[in-house]
């Protein structure tokens, strides 16, 4: 389990195996209201999740109009180099 700490307030997510839930579905769940998600020190995101992240943003900037992301990190290149927004092969590219 992986575990977020929102405010004082923690949720655990269960990435694996029955009951799991995905990146995608979380911001859809969200965009129910007006939301805000930071992602700091964001580069330390790449990794074996990195595409699943990637897509999951890609989706949520199409069809989630109330989920708004920030990124920030001290490493400005590696934060470019996960986020790909110059990449043709990258699901955020052009976004």
């Amino acid at each position: 389990m992986t575990a977020i700490r929102v405010a004082g307030n923690e949720i655990e997510i269960k990435w694996k195996g029955k009951g799991a839930l995905s990146l995608t579905s979380l911001f859809d769940h969200l965009n129910r209201r007006r939301i805000i998600i930071a992602f700091d020190e964001a580069q330390k995101l790449r990794g074996p999740r990195s595409n699943e992240i990637l897509n999951a943003i890609a989706h949520s900037y199409d069809y989630n109009k109330n989920v708004t992301f920030i990124f920030t990190g001290s490493e400005v290149g590696l934060l470019y180099d996960f986020l790909k927004i110059s990449d043709a092969s990258s699901p955020l590219y052009g976004r």
